[in-house]
């Protein structure tokens, strides 16, 4: 069978958010091997007249390649703001250039932005109804588009991972990992509230948390200075490669106490892992973390059960390893990378 041609459209591989690490997991399974891919980034981390340079060259590489569009699949990886203004103006010239469109959200708060204002609604509207393919990482969005679009083609794809090799293990010390963009939203206050509360239990245990991201570091230095918790938080930024990886081996459970949220790749990579989660019941999180089963679930801002979630999880290492095993099963039945690339396959040669 021929291969299916596709240009995908997302952030440059080196850009720190999901997007990124999505594609990434799709070129580990040899997607660029299973059709014929050309990848187009059109956003890098920077200065303004660095993005803005970055999607004029990937916009005039994209006008190069429109007279084999008729040939061609556009998956369009698409974000609020930005994103989707540079997302849109590549969507409609592929319609123009006949390609056939497949449309992928992942933003965490893009049901907000497409409902901002009158001019947002009409070109989301637009962008879904005339998309040949709408894909949505966890059903309740499913259910938000099919309130919004005419379209019926949507589906949900799970983001993907690649499982660890090695099995989770029980380590002499208590490392509790942060990961992700440091602020509000990730509800990172709450939980430095919850250690600051918690000092003496923490200190017992041996506890160490470490809270590793982009966004508000000097402002969650400065709480951790404030609070006198420099034995027990560290805040190293973000981490990438060997040293992402280093901080993996040496934790025991990923906690994110997030408000907003799509399918978080830090959950799925500690899953991967085989790592116990504590996390909110919002958006895509419940699709991954079933609750006493591989995890615990909390409402948003609930600091009181977010501490009894933790005190469970630090006072009994087995629970964390027994959970943790559940944790790579799951990844196992539903979101690894083989899997879902092998789906994403398919729907490209099904068009």
């Amino acid at each position: 069978m021929k291969k299916a041609k596709v240009i995908m459209l997302a952030p440059d591989l080196n850009v720190q958010g999901g997007i990124s690490s999505v594609v990434q997991e799709y070129l580990k399974a040899n997607l660029d091997q299973k059709v014929d891919l050309i990848f187009l980034p059109t956003h890098q981390d920077g200065s303004a007249g660095k993005k803005i340079s970055i999607f004029l060259k990937a916009l005039a590489r994209f006008l190069r390649l429109t007279p084999q569009m008729r040939t061609t699949i556009v998956h369009l990886h698409t974000s609020q703001n930005g994103s989707f203004v540079r997302k849109f103006i590549l969507f409609f010239i592929a319609r123009v250039a006949g390609a056939r469109t497949i449309v992928h959200i992942h933003g965490s708060k893009f049901d907000g932005f497409m409902k901002r204002n009158r001019l947002l609604r009409f070109l989301t509207k637009y962008y879904f109804d005339h998309a040949d393919r709408i894909l949505v990482t966890f059903p309740f969005w499913k259910n938000i588009l099919a309130d919004y679009t005419n379209n019926k083609n949507i589906f949900v794809f799970y983001n993907p991972i690649s499982l660890s090799a090695e099995p989770y293990q029980v380590n002499g010390t208590l490392n509790i990992l942060f990961l992700g963009r440091l602020g509000q939203r990730k509800g990172v206050y709450d939980l430095l509230t919850c250690i600051s509360q918690n000092k003496e239990y923490f200190a017992r245990k041996g506890a160490r948390f470490i809270l590793a991201g982009d966004g508000e570091v000097s402002q969650v230095r400065q709480f951790v200075r404030d609070h006198q918790l420099e034995g027990f938080v560290e805040v190293p930024g973000w981490i990438l490669g060997d040293a992402k990886e280093a901080y993996w081996k040496s934790s025991d459970l990923l906690i994110l106490p997030s408000y907003h949220e799509q399918m978080p790749m830090s959950i799925l990579e500690a899953m991967a892992h085989g790592y116990p989660i504590i996390a909110t019941n919002v958006a895509g999180i419940p699709e991954m973390v079933k609750h006493c089963e591989n995890g615990y679930l909390f409402a948003p801002g609930d600091i009181r059960a977010m501490t009894f979630y933790l005190r469970q999880l630090c006072d009994h290492s087995a629970l964390r390893e027994k959970m943790g095993q559940k944790s790579q099963e799951l990844v196992r039945e539903k979101f690894a990378n083989t899997k879902i690339v092998d789906q994403l396959v398919s729907m490209y040669e099904d068009f």
